[in-house]
């Protein structure tokens, strides 16, 4: 029997069955947690499925942290101004949600997964996959338990 982090990776990979390209979105002027979390992401969907995934971000790394921490750890990110939104057929929340006016999810595109720890928000039911735990203080440790 899969044990629930076996059953959550599965069904996380299952929601991007097919998908070729992913644009995994962090919230604008990302902050280490949902920089990291992305990055997690990235790193789960490129080592476990066929498909390339882009860490995507709105607004500016602003803080000399955030910006030391995404050179220092060689993370190579896109603003959402230099992608073709059309060149992918998925979208991956981290640490934000659809509708909440916090990232830069491309009008009329539902996102096949969302990972947070806010509460949720309504328009996050119609993912093809959720995880939403608000019992933990970051997303980051929540993407690494599907490491």
């Amino acid at each position: 029997m899969a044990s629930v982090k076996e059953r959550r990776l599965r069904d996380m990979l299952a929601a991007l069955g097919g998908c070729r390209r992913v644009c995994v979105l962090t919230h604008v002027n990302p902050d280490p947690d949902s920089i990291s979390a992305a990055w997690a992401l990235q790193r789960i969907i490129r080592s476990r499925t066929k498909a390339k995934a882009e860490v995507v971000y709105g607004g500016i790394i602003g803080r000399a942290e955030n910006q030391s921490m995404v050179r220092l750890l060689g993370i190579e990110m896109l603003h959402i101004n230099l992608i073709d939104k059309s060149d992918f057929d998925a979208y991956a929340l981290v640490d934000t949600q659809p509708g909440t006016g916090n990232n830069p999810l491309p009008e009329g595109i539902t996102p096949h997964l969302v990972l947070d720890h806010h509460p949720e928000n309504s328009a996050t039911a119609a993912a093809k996959f959720h995880d939403l735990r608000e019992d933990i203080a970051a997303t980051a440790p929540l993407l690494h338990q599907y490491a």
